[in-house]
C-alpha cells in the first residue's frame, strides 16, 4: 500500500509537473505575446518620439527664421522711425517757412493796399490836371480859332 500511495503521490506530483509545466508554457506564450506587444509598442513610442524630434528641429528651425524676420522688421521699424523723425523736421520747417510766408503776403497785402491808395491819389490828381489842361487847351484852341480867324480876314481885306 506504501507502495501504492507512492505511486499516487508520484502521479500526483506527475500530474502537478506536467500542469506547472502547461501552465508555464502558457506563461511563455503569454509572456511572449505581451513582450511582443511592448515591443510594438516601444517601436511605436520610438517612431513618435523620432517624429516629435523631428518636428522640434523643424519648429526650431521655424522660430530661428521667425526670429531673423523679427530682426530684420525691428531694424526695418528703426529705420521708418528715423526717416518719421526727418519728415517731422521737415514739416516744422516747412510750418516755418509758411509762417514766414504767410508774414510776407501779410506785408505785400498792406504794401499793395498803400500802393492802390497811392494810384488812387495820383489817378485823382492826374484827373484833375487832365482837367486843367483841357481847359487851358480849349482856351488855346479858342485863342488860335481866332487868330486863325482874324488872319483869314487880314488876307481878305489885303486881298491875298
Amino acid at each position: 500500500m506504501e507502495e501504492q500511495k507512492v505511486l499516487l503521490m508520484l502521479e500526483n506530483i506527475q500530474a502537478m509537473v506536467k500542469a506547472s509545466m502547461e501552465g508555464q508554457k502558457a506563461f511563455e506564450e503569454a509572456f511572449e505575446r505581451r513582450l511582443s506587444a511592448l515591443e510594438k509598442g516601444v517601436d511605436c513610442l520610438n517612431e513618435k518620439m523620432q517624429w516629435a524630434a523631428n518636428a522640434v528641429r523643424d519648429l526650431r528651425q521655424e522660430v530661428g527664421a521667425v526670429q531673423g524676420e523679427i530682426v530684420s522688421l525691428k531694424a526695418d521699424v528703426a529705420e521708418l522711425k528715423a526717416e518719421m523723425a526727418a519728415v517731422k523736421a521737415d514739416v516744422a520747417e516747412l510750418k516755418t517757412e509758411m509762417a514766414a510766408v504767410k508774414a510776407d503776403v501779410v506785408e505785400l497785402k498792406t504794401e499793395m493796399a498803400a500802393v492802390k491808395e497811392e494810384i488812387a491819389n495820383l489817378r485823382a490828381e492826374n484827373t484833375t490836371q487832365h482837367q486843367k489842361m483841357e481847359r487851358r487847351l480849349n482856351v488855346l484852341a479858342g485863342e488860335f480859332g481866332r487868330q486863325h480867324i482874324e488872319i483869314e480876314m487880314l488876307k481878305a481885306n489885303a486881298g491875298w
